[in-house]
């Protein structure tokens, strides 16, 4: 039994009915409550056992992926108020809970809290994102009175708890968990120009605002803050009174900006970075002039089960420096204080740049290597000084266990120093603070599995370190589908990088720990590899000669494996979705910010797969799933304003529904398909396919083609009418811009690509004319090819790339949201047109050059990735036959490879670690052109008039 909660017990098992705030109510023995939280296993499990323990009802527990919610039968919860937040640590959640429910539920109002560990652990890590870091309860009062009185009450229950301090809200007094903040409740939902979903707050005047939940306290500006300060408090808890809200202060004259002095000796220049964690500064050493690093550790964050949280780290990580000052191989430690309850190392400024930084300078990734040899002497020292470096530390007694590219420093003379030994450790260490921590690519299998520390740890991530200089790429293993060094070297072009007899060592330095070289032999490796003569000593292939080996690398993915691919993904899809809730999928990380019925990131994106999986497979599954998934999308609410575009806005779900109602044979669902496009505004300011109104214009041409509605053909031509009066005509040809003052990321700006450009635009304008016959349109269409032909990058080896804009014609792009293969997209589509005869296949043909030669650098996605690139290149094996559906094929071939495997099953997602259906950056997309290459058809989200 912890010990807040048993003192609690035996506290109030002498005082049988005492209510008061902070202690257990009636309804919840306290000795139950003592023994459900030793018993609990997650904050959840608590949650569900002290609801059951009170004696009043109309309480629900409902659980998510990250959260419990507590809800109460007859709680009315306003769209806005008033929140509390309850921050709290791995060690003390089950307390704080316990403390909070004690207060919560006989007041009958509702609250969440971090279901599981791990989510307290996300609440709580060093890089959880401030607007929500250390939220681990979260409150919803009635109102405003109810918030102030609930605030004291908690602070008076948690007295004595730790969790660390809510930067996004105020705390209630210095050290109290209690935090508030004014923001949304059920809130009023908006859709922004851009296409994310916010719960907006309402001013008075009936305007919407967003919430803003940044890292500090900002409460909305016809606002003054209602809570009082600490103020004496009568022996219930209560405060002795409630003050008016404040009036406005008047504005004060602005001031100069105050120096920002740490520990009285450290004065601020600038912040190196911001995180949960803490602060990293540059600062003058005001004691001797010299510049130094200042690192902060906020109190209670990361914190363990023990209690061990970042200053415990930041501790450890001054004594390291100290053991190893005298090396000169670290900066060198200056001072550890405390100020505010924080904890600050300052240590000396080496003034030199990463590793990463240094390779990234040097050219040394493909995407961006220059079109010269680059010597590869200096590489070679380089790893030269840091396994002389590694001696050195190991001969010092520590293992370092995070050596990776972010951690060491490349001085001028290619000499290095090693920064943030955070995780590093003696061998023989009573206390491990890091065990199972380390980076990916650079952290041993036996690392992460929690053994003891090792130098062979070390090793390890010599050998990736070697891969990554010589390669720019990180040798992650698994994300890509490979299980070895030798397989990820095998991959695409990265073995021209690497020396055979380097090559060895890497994957020796990587394999089994008991018959990894030593550190001795992989010095007489490097320094062999660098003495003159020795055929170790070479160049770096061009960008050019890498592009040449992936044209020429072409293995198109068996036939039977994209069957089990489409097989994989499309079983995976049907039961994945489940369309009862809030959203129909997981999501990735950013598409959950976005419209739940969207194409790119939610419901209409999968559905579109599956009318298209049932079309072409007959696939009983796949129709069955498509109209429970069209039902649920015809019934969720459309938040006001926002997006009007194909991908992101509300012209996609539209397009969805009609091809569900075409495929179900359900004229009503198609008529009402029909109703929702056409209430969506035409004057919308934004041009693009993605969010804006060429988007919409896309959905109406296939509408057309799926309904001949005369209205629809009407609001059709307005759209055309509407892009063809915005156009702009300069040196550059055509193009469309996002009005300036638009409220958008996108204002004042223009772009070549597809999602967002002149060939999204272009192509919209293709279609339309074709529907309307108008050669006003054809004609613009035409000037747009144009425009864009005499845009690319032309890199001389047969690549043709284009840069996102005539403002920034570099660097060149691949991808189809914003480069070569959204450009061609539009491009096939006008093959044949007089005015392009002899231009556009060569044009083509460069653009495939461009997409083919970036397949080992593309992630799976369709917007920006293989699956988007090969639906292109089968566009183009349409009209132009040649090599190019093998080309897709091959593109295809080396996604799947990339697949990841979770609780069910393999699928792809665009971020390591996480699957998601998502269309436009999980796996549904490439099941998309999976089906396409396997069985024929049209593009998706392509009209099928023309081409």
């Amino acid at each position: 039994m912890s010990a807040p909660v048993a003192q609690q017990a035996r506290r109030e098992d002498a005082e049988v009915g005492d209510t008061t705030p902070g202690r257990c109510p009636s309804g919840m023995p306290p000795a139950a409550v003592a023994l459900a939280v030793e018993a609990a296993t997650e904050p959840g499990h608590l949650l569900t056992d002290l609801v059951a323990l009170t004696d009043t009802v109309g309480w629900t527990v409902r659980t998510d992926e990250a959260w419990a919610h507590a809800d109460f039968a007859t709680a009315d919860l306003p769209i806005q108020g008033w929140k509390l937040h309850v921050s709290a640590t791995e060690a003390s959640v089950l307390d704080v809970l316990a403390a909070c429910a004690a207060v919560l539920l006989p007041a009958g109002t509702p609250f969440k809290v971090a279901a599981t560990y791990a989510q307290v652990r996300t609440l709580t890590s060093p890089h959880c994102p401030r607007g929500n870091a250390g939220k681990v309860v979260t409150i919803y009062p009635s109102n405003l009175d109810d918030a102030i009185q609930l605030a004291h009450e908690l602070d008076v229950a948690t007295d004595g708890l730790t969790g660390p301090r809510i930067l996004n809200d105020r705390a209630l007094r210095e050290g109290s968990l209690v935090h508030y903040r004014y923001g949304v409740f059920t809130g009023t939902p908006v859709l922004t120009h851009d296409g994310e979903l916010q719960l907006a707050l309402v001013t008075p005047d009936g305007h919407t605002v967003s919430d803003t939940r940044g890292a500090t306290f900002t409460p909305p500006a016809w606002l003054t803050d209602p809570f009082p300060s600490a103020q004496p408090e009568l022996p219930s808890g209560r405060p002795a009174s409630v003050a008016a809200p404040a009036a406005p202060a008047a504005p004060a004259a602005p001031a100069a900006p105050a120096r920002v002095l740490l520990g009285d000796r450290f004065a601020v220049r600038e912040a190196v970075r911001h995180a949960n964690r803490g602060g990293v500064f540059r600062a003058e050493d005001l004691t001797t002039g010299e510049a130094v690093i200042v690192k902060q550790a906020r109190a209670h964050v990361a914190a363990d089960r023990q209690g061990r949280d970042a200053r415990d780290r930041l501790r450890h990580e001054w004594a390291v420096l100290g053991q190893l000052a005298a090396t000169g191989l670290t900066p060198l430690p200056v001072e550890l204080f405390e100020q505010g309850g924080d904890l600050f190392l300052a240590e000396s400024d080496l003034g030199a740049e990463t590793l990463r930084a240094w390779v990234s300078r040097r050219g040394a990734h493909p995407a961006t290597s220059p079109s010269t040899t680059s010597d590869t002497t200096d590489a070679v020292e380089v790893l030269r000084h840091v396994a002389a470096a590694l001696r050195i530390v190991h001969e010092h007694g520590i293992v370092l266990r995070d050596l990776t590219p972010n951690n060491l420093l490349v001085r001028a003379d290619r000499t290095v120093a090693i920064i943030d030994p955070e995780l590093a450790i003696s061998a023989d260490a009573d206390v491990d603070l890091s065990r199972r921590s380390g980076t990916a690519a650079y952290a041993s299998a036996e690392q992460l599995s929690g053994v003891a520390p090792e130098p062979a740890m070390d090793l390890h991530a010599l050998g990736a370190l070697v891969l990554f200089v010589l390669t720019g790429e990180d040798p992650l293993l698994g994300v890509d589908g490979s299980t070895s060094i030798d397989a990820w070297l095998d991959r695409g072009s990265r073995r021209l990088g690497v020396p055979a007899d380097l090559a060895e060592l890497a994957v020796r330095l990587t394999g089994d720990p008991t018959l990894r070289p030593s550190l001795d032999e992989a010095i007489e490796a490097l320094d062999a590899s660098a003495r003159p003569g020795h055929t170790a000593v070479w160049t770096l292939p061009t960008e050019a000669a890498r592009a040449r080996h992936a044209l020429t690398d072409i293995e198109p993915i068996d036939a039977a494996v994209a069957d089990e691919a489409i097989e994989t993904l499309l079983d995976r899809l049907v039961r994945e979705i489940s369309p009862h809730s809030s959203r129909v999928a997981r999501a990735s990380a950013f598409g959950e910010t976005t419209l739940p019925t969207n194409v790119q990131h939610g419901a209409s994106g999968l559905l579109g797969v599956l009318v298209q999986a049932a079309r072409l497979l007959g696939d009983e599954r796949a129709r069955r799933a498509a109209a429970e998934l069209a039902g649920w999308v015809d019934r969720a609410p459309a938040p006001q304003g926002g997006s009007v575009g194909l991908h992101f806005g509300h012209a996609g779900p539209a397009w969805a529904l009609a091809e569900t109602g075409a495929l179900l044979d359900d004229r009503d669902l198609l008529a009402r398909a029909v109703a929702r496009a056409l209430a969506i505004r035409a004057d919308f300011p934004g041009p693009d396919v993605t969010q804006g109104i060429a988007g919409l214009g896309l959905t109406l041409v296939r509408l057309w083609e799926l309904t001949g509605d005369e209205r629809v053909l009407a609001r059709l031509a307005a759209v055309a009418d509407e892009l063809a009066g915005r156009v702009t005509r300069d040196a550059h040809g055509v193009s469309w811009f996002t009005p300036a003052g638009t409220p958008s990321t996108f204002a004042g700006k223009r772009f070549h690509g597809y999602a967002h450009g002149t060939a999204g635009i272009g192509a919209f304008l293709r279609y339309a004319a074709g529907a309307l016959a108008d050669d006003r349109l054809l004609a613009l269409s035409v000037d747009s090819a144009v425009s864009l032909v005499r845009a690319p990058l032309d890199l001389s080896d047969g690549r043709m790339l284009w840069g996102s804009s005539p403002e920034e014609p570099a660097p060149g792009i691949q991808h189809w949201c914003n480069g070569s293969s959204g450009v061609a997209t539009f491009l096939i589509r006008m093959s044949g047109e007089r005015a392009l005869d002899g231009v556009v296949d060569g044009v083509l043909d460069g653009a495939a050059r461009a997409i083919v030669a970036s397949k080992w650098e593309s992630g799976i996605a369709y917007c920006h990735g293989l699956s988007g690139n090969a639906d292109t290149l089968l566009d183009l094996a349409d009209v132009l036959g040649g090599t190019y559906r093998d080309q897709a094929s091959d593109l295809l071939r080396i996604m799947w490879d990339r697949r990841q495997v979770d609780a069910l099953g393999s699928g792809l997602g665009d971020e390591p670690g996480r699957i998601t259906p998502d269309f436009g950056v999980g796996y549904a997309g490439a099941l998309s052109t999976l089906l396409r290459l396997r069985h024929g058809g049209p593009r998706l989200w392509m009209p099928e008039g023309g081409r």
